[in-house]
């Protein structure tokens, strides 16, 4: 589960996918904060850099303290996923 350490204000601006996964398979990104989910969710479906007219997923403002992204598979056959993140500091 990759983390990420905030010490200062921050946001996330976008996600992708990297790459876009395969046809029918569909992913959920959690973000948790010090191991409590936030209630924020990112889909595959949403991040994926092919999609025509797609929209960044921010800013989703980030206070202090360390994050991580829980991805859960929700279709298809077992296959690894990767995405990324686009931060910004913030004051």
């Amino acid at each position: 589960m990759p983390f990420i350490r905030v010490t200062g204000g921050n946001a996330i601006l976008d996600m992708a996918s990297a790459p876009a996964p395969a046809a029918g398979l569909l992913y959920q990104i959690n973000i948790l904060k010090n191991g409590v989910d936030t209630g924020k969710r990112v889909y595959s479906i949403t991040i994926d850099p092919a999609t025509a007219g797609r929209v960044a997923v921010g800013p989703l403002s980030l206070s202090p303290g360390d994050y991580y992204f829980n991805v859960a598979q929700t279709l298809g056959g077992l296959a690894a996923y990767s995405f990324i993140v686009k931060f910004a500091t913030q004051p």
